[in-house]
């Protein structure tokens, strides 16, 4: 038998508008619950990315739910409280490692993990990471937004947590 080449053919139908108008309904329901709401949010974003992309013209399904997700987040929020704050530490270099050695296994993030720990700096931590985690996935021509600035911004405004569950979400998908 020789090499064939089998081609998958992916089609995403949802346009540009569709896109913005999630992302700012997904913005004012993180921003009114104050963040509480970010899992289903997330879960929103992704029903919708789903019903919009087709993979040899079968449409993908998004089963997951906010309170699963809000699940996952609640277990780490009380392990990092009964850790007195080690686990969240661990969380955080464990994902910034992760995320970066989509881009380059070798590349350990010191630069990065250095940074999360360095006060009123430790926003770009993330920043750098997504940035990585974007070209990355670019390189290997995965879907991905790149989203650093935005981790940046709710770095700056305190909310950095928020950045770390999205980027955490972001690395459950490439898992998946």
């Amino acid at each position: 038998m020789e090499n064939e080449i089998i081609t998958q053919e992916s089609k995403f139908d949802g346009g540009l508008l569709g896109l913005i108008g999630i992302n700012i309904l997904m913005g004012l329901i993180i921003g009114i619950t104050l963040g509480i709401a970010l899992p289903w949010a997330i879960c929103m974003k992704e029903r919708w990315i789903a019903k919009h992309t087709f993979i040899n013209g079968r449409q993908l399904a998004f089963d997951g739910t906010g309170g699963q997700l809000f699940g996952k987040y609640i277990i780490w929020l009380l392990l990092t409280l009964i850790t007195c704050g080690i686990y969240g530490i661990y969380w955080g270099i464990m994902m910034i490692r992760e995320a970066i050695s989509v881009k380059d296994p070798s590349d350990g993030g010191i630069l990065e993990i250095v940074l999360m720990f360095v006060p009123y700096v430790s926003c770009l931590s993330f920043f750098l990471t997504e940035k990585k985690l974007a070209e990355g996935c670019t390189a290997k021509g995965i879907a991905h937004e790149d989203r650093s600035i935005l981790y940046l911004i709710l770095g700056l405004l305190g909310l950095g947590i928020i950045g770390v569950c999205l980027l955490q979400n972001d690395l459950n998908k490439l898992a998946a």
